[in-house]
């Protein structure tokens, strides 16, 4: 898929993961928590960002969405 996911250790911060992209515009996003993902999207929007993906809700995981800034820069987010 071209796509390495990276995951915070044991015992550190759970809410530092990611992945690295791979294609054309190789890429590399990270993860964030937060406790809202619609009002996180909506502040984005608000300061100049840009929705890149609508919350998405996995059985038996995090929720995740992602946003970027006004520079284009990809950040995940992930409510728990």
């Amino acid at each position: 898929m071209g796509y390495g996911f990276i995951e915070g250790g044991e015992g550190g911060p759970a809410v530092i993961n990611g992945g690295i992209l791979g294609g054309d515009q190789p890429r590399m996003v990270i993860y964030v928590q937060v406790a809202d993902l619609g009002e996180t999207l909506a502040k984005a929007e608000a300061l100049g960002g840009r929705r890149v993906m609508e919350r998405i809700d996995i059985p038996d995981r995090p929720s995740i969405a992602q946003a970027a800034d006004p520079e284009g820069n990809i950040i995940g987010l992930v409510q728990q």
